[in-house]
């Protein structure tokens, strides 16, 4: 085998396989370079390929050189092929195998394990070729390394294909969640129920719909383009409500592209012009306040499930933005500015988590308290993996209503992106540019994410701006600053962030999360009680559970300050590690990403 690929000829044919498979771009074009690599060894041959699905057990016939029908072709099951496939035994002539395909049976002459990383994908199949020109007498030995190469640009084309659609999705939920953005703040109720509709349709190309809200115990339509209430509730279920009303108590999107089809539903009184139905609960809190309705989405194309899922994210948001709505319209209503302070301030403590959560390895919990009624202070605990949590804590400039809006921008922001990457400092960067659109030149948010991995015993954290967290290693009593990896959002666009990594977390140890109205906190002289006295506190109550630490924490603060008004809001979150860790030997602190020198 070593002079084989020691000849000079075959260095050169080497050359020409990985160049002409390797630069495929698309199936097409590797299908063809595969067939321009093996016709000189297999005269006039003609070839196919299989590609195995997984999840069905089945194989897919997406190429055949010499077949005119439709591909690609399901092949349920291949005969003989399949212990080539499993055991990954080369086919050659000699033996007599058929593939059985719609047209017939298909002759195969040799049969070649399609395996990428060890994990095969599919077959290559020769059926035909001339044995009566010359060919390379070695032939046979080149098919194996041809079907390792085509393997790895199969496999590589593939995840092309689905990253461009993941790409996709996420570049078109993006877009959306800008245009809901603006809602966030649009507190006019009219104006934002028929914005909200407007995008609704536009997300499926429809031009027939409703956004009904509730009142009282009836649905009542606040906005219709071609649809009314008659309408709607005259497609239900059989001795049973109207279906809008069951998708809004349940919070479950409906879409039937099939109308008339569905089994269950009394549509004796619909008239003949409505063929799909879809709709959509707007829910907050497991409180419904209304649905959108759309029909006949499909007049113009096929609803997708990326069109559903897009949906679904808006209405999200948007629900978000109708009860801030409602609720700014009913305080004006009752007591003016006042009572909309009041109100605010109850909408946002509904943003921030009802618990904390429980995960093995952890103990967690969080505390916020704004200086008056509404504030900018904010913490979120996200579930990102079975093993890992996520944790922000953010702090908006100044206080009141308008801070409280820009946090929950910053969340919703924030919850929506945080799945589409595992990138932190990529995530911050897109959130920043979100963000900066948005804020008036004279506001800014801090924030603080990181990932806990407690079997791991790490974490990854990115810091805009945001006051440094402390961790406390209780063995070596000793305090870690977890300091700043760039500046604060909302003041730049292009920013980058950078990602640190700390390693070796151990039983026992303290990680405190605060906003700095904790140290900045003052006493009737003026005093503030400071970091030094912060660090001193966790120092004291460390062995205490992490619910008790806060307590702790907030009576010496109660206690220094002696009744003096406070002028920013108090937020603190302590996670302890709970039981025994995986502990790598590595430094403390590892750098991940570093950012780009300069800032636009």
């Amino acid at each position: 085998m070593a002079s084989f690929y020691e000849n000079p000829d075959s260095f050169a044919r080497l050359r020409h396989i990985a160049n002409s498979l390797g630069g495929a771009e698309r199936k097409t074009e590797l299908f063809v370079a595969i067939s321009t690599v093996l016709d000189p060894l297999f005269p006039g041959v003609e070839y196919s390929i299989l590609t195995h699905d997984p999840v069905n057990e089945s194989f897919l016939l997406e190429y055949a050189s010499h077949l005119p029908g439709p591909l690609p072709q399901v092949i349920g099951d291949p005969g003989p092929l399949a212990g080539v496939f499993r055991s990954g035994t080369p086919l050659r002539p000699g033996s007599t195998v058929a593939l059985s395909l719609n047209g017939g049976p298909l002759p195969v002459l040799t049969a070649d394990p399609l395996v990428h990383r060890s994990q095969p994908v599919g077959l290559l199949l020769i059926h035909r070729y001339s044995e009566s020109e010359a060919g390379d007498p070695a032939r046979f030995e080149w098919l194996p390394l041809i079907a390792e190469q085509a393997a790895a640009r199969l496999t590589l084309l593939d995840l092309y294909a689905e990253t461009e659609i993941a790409a996709e999705t996420g570049k078109t939920k993006l877009e959306v969640l800008h245009e809901v953005a603006q809602l966030l703040t649009q507190l006019d109720l009219d104006v934002l129920l028929t914005k909200i509709l407007e995008l609704s349709l536009h997300i499926v190309n429809a031009e027939v719909g409703s956004l009904m809200l509730w009142e009282g115990n009836a649905l009542v339509s606040k906005v219709e383009w071609g649809l009314t209430d008659a309408v709607v509730g005259a497609i239900r279920r059989k001795d049973g409500p109207a279906l809008a009303e069951q998708v809004s108590r349940e919070g479950q999107v409906c879409y039937l592209p099939h109308l008339r089809d569905e089994p269950g539903l009394d549509l004796a009184e619909l008239h003949a012009g409505v063929n799909s139905f879809l709709c959509l609960p707007l829910t907050t809190k497991e409180k419904p306040l209304g649905v959108i309705n759309i029909v006949n989405a499909e007049a113009s194309r096929e609803v997708t499930e990326q069109d559903l899922d897009v949906l679904q994210t808006m209405t999200d948001l948007a629900a978000i933005a109708v009860e801030n709505a409602i609720l700014y319209r009913n305080s004006l209503e009752r007591e003016r500015m006042a009572e909309q302070l009041k109100i605010a301030s109850q909408i946002q403590k509904s943003l921030l988590p009802d618990r904390a959560p429980k995960m093995r390895g952890l103990e967690i919990s969080g505390w916020s308290a704004p200086c008056d009624e509404t504030g900018g202070d904010y913490y979120d605990f996200l579930g990102t993996l079975e093993t890992s949590l996520g944790l922000v804590i953010g702090d908006v400039s100044g206080h009141g209503i308008a801070s409280a809006l820009l946090m929950a921008t910053a969340r919703a922001f924030l919850r929506a992106m945080i799945d589409t990457t595992q990138d932190l400092s990529l995530l911050f960067r897109m959130l920043n540019n979100m963000l900066e659109r948005d804020m008036e030149d004279d506001r800014f948010m801090t924030m603080f994410l990181c990932i806990l991995d407690p079997d791991a015993a790490r974490m990854s954290y990115v810091s805009a701006g945001h006051d440094a967290p402390l961790l406390y290693r209780t063995a070596e009593d000793r305090f870690q600053e977890l300091e700043s990896t760039g500046p604060p959002l909302g003041m730049f666009p292009d920013l980058d962030f950078e990602t640190v990594q700390v390693n070796g977390l151990k039983v026992g140890d303290v990680l405190l999360f605060s906003t700095d109205g904790v140290w900045e906190a003052m006493n009737l002289n003026g005093d503030s009680w400071g970091r030094e006295r912060l660090m001193e506190a966790v120092r004291r109550n460390h062995l205490k559970k992490a619910s008790e630490i806060i307590e702790a924490i907030d009576n010496e603060v109660r206690e220094f300050c002696a009744g003096a008004p406070q002028h920013d809001d108090i937020t603190l979150v302590v996670t302890k590690i709970s039981s025994p860790l995986d502990h790598a030997r590595s430094p403390d602190t590892a750098r991940i990403r570093m950012p780009s020198p300069t800032p636009r």
